[in-house]
């Protein structure tokens, strides 16, 4: 949910200039599965949810589930709430509330679960907001983060609430290498966007965050990263980039270390591709094809019926085959991902994550089709190709796709959440 008219799950609400429509493309027939996946319901009753991810968030040890949901209709107050199991299997589930409507937060987007006042549980950085907010008075940007004091979450915001700017991830990452971690995020407005980060304090008496965003450069948007793009020992960005137009994926390269004289760093900005389209999510997948090749997996975010078919919606891997800092090449991983045509603001895929879902040692992907109403996961091959099979095919706009074995049942289980059908389930490879 990123950007499509109807999908409110995951962000997917832009409106597009409508384009005359063209002659839908042929579908594309796929395969059955050659795995079999048994569905289980973490919350059949929950109002709009959107992003949904794994974490360690709560005392006992395990994986419990991070939900968002944005409420209906969307637009008023959402929430985040962490699931835990309760038994043995994964058909029973108690919730404990970190955003609730009190909070009044609007449109709750990917939560990060961390501890950030270094007292040995688990807090949470919430952030939220989008676009629509702006049509219909202020904006509903948040970013914010939830101490965890042991009997209930307290809210901690970087920003004043309602910014202009929405936000739809924070990395926590000690960017500026002084032993306290920071948020680096991207804020983004209907036609703009700016990748910033906010510096950490580890002082009690001050806010855990600066609240003066340091920005690095424009662009980017939706989920970015931070990571070591280049190889060249420090942290860089890397975003896909959707509200603000003119490319699909940039990189913004570390030339200068944060300091004194320049508190922000100096960063170099890198077009990666602007070949397919506004995109969605980018994802650093170390060893995706068993050689110990780090590689970037990511999704678009378009409608081929309004597109004329082309670029197509898939996941992609982008491969700096000519050198990082030129364009990368867009490989398509995936088949027969298309979304529904029946509005040029309907838009696929969402979300993705990765991890060996049919138990046979290599690395696969599940990815949510968003403006295409079916799960997706993606087989890989002897040859390190990608077979693309649908897990579900009526999900409406789902958000999710993170895989991890829940259980201890040697299968995994993947987590998806519909934002049409108010529910959140997990499938599990059997």
């Amino acid at each position: 949910m990123l950007r499509s008219g109807r999908r409110l799950a995951l962000g997917t609400v832009a409106i597009v200039a409508a384009a005359s429509a063209c002659a839908p493309m042929p579908p594309v027939v796929l395969p059955p599965s050659p795995v079999t996946f048994i569905e289980h319901t973490v919350d059949g009753s929950i109002g709009g949810p959107s992003f949904v991810s794994y974490a360690d968030a709560l005392p006992g040890g395990g994986t419990e589930v991070v939900v968002s949901a944005f409420g209906k209709p969307a637009g008023g107050p959402g929430t985040v709430g962490i699931y835990q199991r309760t038994g043995a299997g994964l058909d029973s589930w108690a919730r404990t509330d970190v955003v609730t409507a009190a909070d009044n937060i609007k449109y709750p987007n990917e939560s990060t679960v961390t501890d950030l006042d270094g007292d040995g549980d688990q807090d949470v950085v919430v952030t939220g907001g989008f676009f629509q907010c702006a049509f219909s008075g202020p904006g509903c940007g948040t970013l914010a983060w939830f101490e965890n004091t042991g009997g209930g979450y307290t809210r901690h915001d970087v920003l004043p609430p309602n910014q202009t700017n929405f936000f739809h991830k924070a990395i926590v990452v000690d960017f500026d290498n002084d032993g306290v971690t920071d948020l680096v995020t991207v804020g983004e407005t209907f036609t703009t966007a700016a990748v910033m980060w906010f510096k950490g304090d580890a002082n009690p008496l001050n806010p855990r965050f600066n609240g003066t965003p340091l920005v690095i450069g424009n662009g980017g948007g939706s989920l970015p990263e931070v990571d070591d793009v280049d190889n060249d020992g420090d942290l860089d960005v890397i975003s896909p980039q959707y509200f603000a137009a003119g490319r699909s994926f940039a990189w913004w390269e570390r030339t200068a270390d944060p300091s004194l004289l320049n508190p922000t760093g100096t960063f170099v900005d890198h077009t990666i591709t602007s070949v397919v389209g506004p995109a969605f999510e980018i994802r650093s997948v170390p060893n995706l094809k068993g050689d110990g090749v780090r590689r970037w997996v990511s999704t678009n975010h378009v409608n081929t019926t309004f597109n004329g078919g082309s670029p197509a919606s898939g996941v992609y891997e982008l491969d700096p085959a000519s050198g990082v800092t030129n364009v990368w090449n867009a490989n398509l991983l995936s088949q027969g991902i298309v979304a529904r045509p029946s509005s040029p603001v309907s838009l696929a895929p969402g979300t993705f994550n990765v991890g060996d879902i049919d138990g046979d040692g290599d690395i696969d992907i599940a990815v949510s089709g968003d403006g295409d109403a079916s799960l997706y996961w993606l087989q890989q091959q002897a040859d390190h190709s990608f077979q693309t099979f649908k897990m579900d095919t009526d999900m409406g706009q789902a958000g999710g796709g993170s895989v991890a074995d829940l259980d201890g049942d040697g299968f995994a289980d993947v987590a998806f959440s519909s934002f049409e059908q108010d529910v959140v389930k997990i499938y599990s490879a059997s």
